[in-house]
């Protein structure tokens, strides 16, 4: 299929991208994205967003159009938007859409490869990854960080941090994602590198850059404890239990992405 008129002359931005939401036009577009594979009829895809929901076929319709046409469309529309995701991933484990083709570097199906096309196309982050599964795209910059931290918190004595890290990214992939919990993790995994590095297991990131000498950048200390403080007054956090912040998903990332940013630092300050 070639490609728009907008994307072969570079008209076609990145900006307001829609997170948090399945749109009207995804939905609307899964139904091209299965007929381009091959489920051209509108029996074909009741039979495998009805495996995907667990729902039973409407017994009442026979007729492609417009009653099985129309009952395929409320199944699609009627979701919850993570749900509508959930039902993705459900289509994409089905033998009768493997069966439709995979791709030649073994990137994932065609179903997959399609899905994401439409995801692009539309400005919605999600992207289905090779084992099938959907996450929130982050920047370029985002998920090199990510990389890059993900090897820094790899050497054994850093277990601790790189689990609260993956913690963080865990609660920030979920569908619907858990942005407070994401904020949280991330702050205790700089806290908990600072922990270690320091030798001060058990004490706040606060004291720690206050007694422990380690002789790190003033602006730098005080973005850490800037997120610290974050970190504390989210719902659910050190000193906020209710009625605390309720981060968004984009403060969530920021968050993610500044601990990213101080643990790469500290570690290498470690490593001097």
């Amino acid at each position: 299929m070639p490609s728009s008129f907008s994307r072969r002359y570079g008209f076609a931005g990145r900006s307001n991208q829609i997170r948090e939401d399945a749109p009207e036009s995804v939905r609307v577009g899964l139904r091209e994205v299965l007929e381009r594979i091959g489920f051209d009829l509108p029996s074909s895809q009741r039979s495998i967003i009805c495996q995907a929901l667990r729902a039973r076929p409407d017994p009442g319709n026979w007729s492609q159009y417009p009653n099985i046409d129309q009952e395929v469309d409320d199944l699609i529309h009627r979701l919850e938007w993570f749900k509508f995701y959930d039902m993705c991933e459900k289509l994409n484990s089905l033998e009768e859409v493997r069966q439709r083709g995979v791709m030649d570097d073994n990137s994932g199906t065609l179903f997959a490869h399609e899905l994401n096309k439409l995801f692009s196309e539309e400005n919605v982050i999600y992207r289905m990854d090779e084992e099938g599964e959907i996450h929130p795209e982050g920047s370029e910059q985002f998920e090199e960080a990510i990389h890059f931290t993900l090897e820094n918190l790899s050497d054994p004595i850093f277990q601790p941090p790189l689990e609260q890290f993956e913690k963080a990214l865990g609660f920030r992939n979920a569908l619907p994602p858990d942005n407070a919990n994401a904020v949280k993790e991330a702050a205790n995994s700089l806290e908990a590198v600072l922990q270690i590095i320091a030798e001060r297991p058990g004490v706040a990131l606060p004291q720690i850059l206050t007694t422990a000498g380690l002789s790190y950048d003033s602006h730098v200390e005080r973005v850490m404890k800037e997120l610290y403080g974050l970190g504390s007054a989210i719902q659910g956090g050190r000193h906020a239990g209710v009625g605390g912040l309720i981060p968004s998903a984009i403060e969530a990332d920021c968050a993610i992405h500044i601990s990213s940013a101080c643990i790469s630092y500290a570690i290498s300050k470690y490593k001097e």
